[in-house]
């Protein structure tokens, strides 16, 4: 019978045995990583109180170390360098404190330039070729006053300070312009009115063509116009022709009552006023016995009394 040889398999690694070194290097990993967190944590930490420092000391200078002041007018006349940074201030400390200066001057210099925009606006609150001149010289020496790190910043904001406000100064002037042209309107229609009146009770007549009646259709035509351009309300030229007939009626009934040679006379008079406001025909002037100039003036009175009632005639 064969004998069968069997081969005896070996593996080259332990079986069941744990190296005393590996639990030593995972305390290890685990000790050099909580390290790693208190670390970190404790440089959060510093740069947070780091960052605090440089704000509050930046935060603690006064703005008059900012600028420079005239001691006779009071304006600032330029934006001066800061303080620097103390040495013994890290990089952390410096950059907080450096970019709260920066901010503290920009907000500075944005309001010194904003009141100083005010100030000129209400010296010149409807000249704004003026100020504009005075604003701009202003700017001008400021930036040429201050620090190279600030003039350029300066230039910006002056310019949009000057452009914002030299808007509102040409906006008040239009609206000035406007007011003023709507007064001119009503003062001249009130002038006019008076002149109409003291004519016609003067006897003289509104024809077509005279001088006066030029001066009643220019009346006319300005209230038009000052419709169109929206400077007075819709309606106005309606208004002023019944304001003015009713001062060349009123204008023309005194002078008619003026050459009525009796108490009688006038009485035919208003009567023959009160039945051409009724509706009667023009032609009963002939009828009635009277001169030329009182013919004229009842037709004017008769033309110009449209919102008259015949009542109104006593």
């Amino acid at each position: 019978m064969a004998i069968v040889r069997q081969r005896t398999k070996v593996f080259n690694k332990p079986v069941g045995v744990v190296r005393s070194n590996v639990g030593s290097q995972q305390i290890g990993n685990a000790i050099n990583q909580a390290a790693s967190q208190i670390q970190r944590a404790a440089f959060q930490e510093a740069s947070v109180l780091a960052e605090k420092k440089g704000i509050d000391f930046a935060k603690a200078i006064d703005s008059g170390n900012f600028k420079t002041t005239d001691p006779v007018t009071g304006e600032i006349t330029s934006f001066i360098s800061p303080e620097k940074a103390p040495p013994e201030f890290g990089s952390i400390a410096a950059s907080a404190y450096q970019r709260v200066i920066d901010n503290r001057y920009e907000n500075s210099i944005n309001k010194e330039l904003k009141l100083k925009a005010t100030e000129v606006a209400l010296k010149y609150p409807l000249d704004p070729d003026a100020y504009k001149e005075v604003m701009s010289d202003y700017i001008a020496n400021l930036s040429e006053g201050s620090i190279d790190k600030y003039k350029e910043f300066i230039k910006e904001t002056g310019q949009n300070w000057l452009a914002s406000t030299e808007l509102d100064i040409k906006k008040q002037v239009f609206e000035k312009s406007r007011i003023d042209a709507s007064n001119s309107i009503n003062a001249s229609l009130n002038n006019n009115i008076e002149d109409m009146y003291k004519s016609s009770r003067n006897g003289l007549f509104f024809d077509e063509g005279s001088e006066l009646m030029e001066v009643f259709n220019k009346e006319i035509e300005n209230h038009n116009n000052g419709i169109n351009s929206g400077l007075i309300a819709l309606g106005s030229t309606e208004i002023a022709t019944d304001q003015m007939s009713k001062a060349i009626a009123a204008g023309s009934v005194e002078y008619l009552m003026s050459i009525s040679s009796s108490k009688s006379q006038r009485d035919i008079m208003i009567q023959t006023l009160r039945e051409l406001k009724s509706g009667s025909p023009i032609s009963i002037l002939s009828s009635r016995g009277f001169t030329e100039k009182q013919i004229r003036s009842i037709k004017q009175i008769n033309k110009f009394s449209g919102q008259l009632n015949p009542k109104d005639f006593n």
